[in-house]
């Protein structure tokens, strides 16, 4: 999970769904021009991952793939 768009009336729940797959809180922008994901209604925020995360995530994966056998 990137992003998640959502009203005003689901910025809480949305949060909570933000946190628990990602492990980290969002960064919160306001949003024009989407539906939120819960209700269909106009979203009022787009929630994001830190751009910091995506640095940590990407050397984290750069780690795993370097366990590899010895030759």
């Amino acid at each position: 999970m990137k992003e998640i768009f959502c009203c005003i009336d689901h910025s809480d729940i949305a949060i909570d769904d933000f946190v628990n797959e990602n492990e980290t809180f969002p960064i919160m922008e306001i949003s024009e021009a989407n539906k939120c994901g819960y209700c269909m209604s106009a979203a009022a925020y787009v929630l994001k991952l830190p751009a910091d995360h995506n640095i940590m995530e990407a050397g984290n994966q750069n780690r795993s793939n370097d366990q590899g056998e010895i030759d």
